[in-house]
């Protein structure tokens, strides 16, 4: 179950992170508006409550407030480009941390990241 967790939110992260990039490349219109925060949200309360991690906690807390700076940056007029890059690097930073965190927790191997052209 707890591993579960962690993949929904990190599954429910990159979604984000996609949709973020698809309205901004590609010129989608309502991608993150029609993200489904309930689901993050529901996986993030069911980890608090199967981990007493502290790396792991903390990481949580990261990756949360890193989404809701995306989010700020994003929002008001997707057009300050320094700032929601400054943003998305930093929501980046906070689920990497995040793998890396609950991947020692779950006893999985975590390999790093390739750098992708959406980051």
């Amino acid at each position: 179950m707890l591993l579960e967790q962690c993949a929904q939110l990190v599954a429910r992260s990159e979604d984000y992170r996609n949709r973020v990039w698809e309205e901004r490349r590609l010129g989608a219109r309502d991608a993150v508006s029609a993200w489904d925060l309930s689901e993050f949200r529901l996986a993030s309360a069911r980890l608090k409550l199967l981990c007493r991690d502290a790396d792991v906690l903390k990481s949580l807390q990261r990756l949360h407030k890193a989404g809701e700076d995306l989010g700020k940056a994003w929002r008001p007029a997707a057009g300050d480009s320094d700032a929601v890059d400054a943003a998305w690097r930093g929501h980046r930073i906070a689920l990497d941390d995040f793998v890396r965190h609950s991947g020692d927790l779950v006893g999985g191997r975590v390999v790093p990241r390739v750098r992708a052209s959406r980051e």
